[in-house]
């Protein structure tokens, strides 16, 4: 979603590097996230394809069910890597952001901390509840496998609709802006 709204602000020529506060010169660009998502996913999809395999192959299921511990410890010791390669400046800047929203009482609030801590309260908690919202009221009733599909459609739309909320709010603090340097 982060490269859609990377690509989005680009084409409306929104100064979202400006806005974050971002260098230039270290700033991802959309096909940049795009790389990277497509780089993750297709490390989970090989885990959960590896994990399907070894299971049915009838290996132990305690050592099958590692894979995805395994698999966040990579991410995890791979975020904090100090080596430059795979845009480090940018895990640097993801970490301090997540620093400055766990401890926000004590730093200052930027735009780029306020977006990410509202991508990832709004991401994990807003498409349970809304999911959980739909499922109650409409008192869906059909087997797992259908149930699954309906949550998943749910959670993604979800998502979607926070995407194009965060685009507008973004263009909104870039006219914002534009509209109080000139005045």
């Amino acid at each position: 979603m982060y490269g859609c709204n990377l690509f989005m602000w680009k084409k409306t020529r929104i100064n979202y590097n400006f806005i974050f506060e971002f260098f230039p010169t270290t700033a991802l660009k959309y096909r940049d996230a795009f790389l990277i998502c497509t780089t993750f996913m297709t490390a989970v999809v090989a885990a959960m394809v590896l994990h399907i395999i070894l299971r049915a192959s009838g290996f132990s299921p305690s050592q099958v069910d590692a894979i995805p511990g395994l698999l966040l410890m990579v991410f995890i010791v791979f975020l904090v890597s100090p080596f430059d390669i795979f845009y480090r400046p940018t895990r640097y800047c993801f970490i301090r952001v997540i620093r400055n929203i766990i401890c926000s009482p004590f730093y200052k609030v930027l735009m780029v901390d306020f977006f990410m801590a509202d991508q990832l309260t709004s991401q994990g908690l807003n498409v349970v509840l809304r999911v959980t919202w739909v499922e109650t009221v409409m008192g869906f009733r059909i087997g797992v496998v259908e149930s699954r599909l309906v949550d998943f459609l749910l959670a993604s739309l979800e998502v979607i609709r926070r995407g194009h909320w965060n685009f507008y709010r973004i263009e909104n603090e870039h006219l914002c802006f534009k509209t109080n340097s000139v005045l």
